[in-house]
């Protein structure tokens, strides 16, 4: 949490997911295993965006659109 610990947003009234798939991307890397979150939260707002908390965690992020035009 030191490293990201603002990518939790304490304004929202409901449960904020990005805590939980960045966690989940950890492990995965910690497996040795290669991992990409895909997300549109790009733009730091109140909160950190998970693009910023996975490029200082040094997790893969990309956009939907280029995640998709890799399944082709």
């Amino acid at each position: 949490m030191r490293t990201v610990g603002d990518v939790v947003d304490v304004h929202k009234s409901g449960e904020d997911a990005d805590p939980w798939v960045l966690a989940l991307a950890l492990h995965i890397k910690a497996e040795g295993k290669a991992v990409c979150i895909v997300t549109e939260d790009i733009v730091d707002r109140q909160s950190i965006s998970i693009a910023t908390a996975s490029d200082r965690l040094v997790i893969a992020h990309c956009r939907v659109r280029t995640f998709l035009s890799t399944m082709e």
